[in-house]
C-alpha cells in the first residue's frame, strides 16, 4: 500500500473497466503525478534513461492489448526508456513498458500487462505525457525481450 492508499496489483481482475483518459488525468491529478515538461532542447536530445507515463486515448483498439480481458484495457502505460520525445509523440527502440489500469470505482491500480519492446512509435500529445511516479506506477519486475 502506498502513502495515498493505492498500490500496484496484478493479483485480482478490476471490477468495472478501466478509466477512460478523463478520467486518468483528474485522477493523476489528484494525485500530484506532474505532467512532463519538455523543452525545445529536450526533443533534440531526451536524457537517457528518463521514464515517461503515458495516458492512452479511450478509442485505443481492444486488440492491441490481447490475450487482455477487455475489462483490464490500460489506462497507461509506465514507458522504461523512451528514445525520443517529439510535440506528436515519442519512440521507443527498446525497454519496458507496463501497462496499468485503474479501477473508476475503487480507483485500484492494477499492472495487467508488460512488454519488453524492441521498436515502436506512440503517438500521443504532449498534455497526455507525465514525469513517473513510482509510488502508483511502479516499474515491474524485468521482462524477457520479445522473440
Amino acid at each position: 500500500m502506498t502513502a495515498h492508499g493505492h498500490a500496484a496489483s496484478s493479483k485480482v481482475t478490476p471490477v468495472a473497466p478501466s478509466m477512460l483518459r478523463e478520467e486518468t488525468l483528474r485522477f493523476l491529478e489528484k494525485h500530484c503525478v506532474q505532467r512532463l515538461r519538455i523543452s525545445e532542447a529536450m526533443f533534440e536530445s531526451w536524457p537517457e534513461g528518463l521514464p515517461l507515463i503515458y495516458v492512452f486515448q479511450d478509442t485505443i483498439p481492444v486488440h492491441r492489448f490481447l490475450p487482455l480481458d477487455p475489462v483490464m484495457r490500460p489506462s497507461l502505460a509506465r514507458v522504461d526508456r523512451p528514445t525520443s520525445v517529439r510535440p506528436t509523440g515519442f519512440l521507443l527502440s527498446s525497454g519496458q513498458v507496463d501497462y496499468y489500469s485503474i479501477d473508476p470505482r475503487t480507483h485500484k491500480i492494477y499492472r495487467v500487462k508488460q512488454s519488453n519492446r524492441s521498436a515502436a512509435q506512440y503517438e500521443a500529445g504532449i498534455p497526455y505525457l507525465f514525469q513517473t511516479f513510482d509510488e502508483l506506477f511502479p516499474k515491474g519486475p524485468a521482462v524477457q525481450p520479445a522473440s
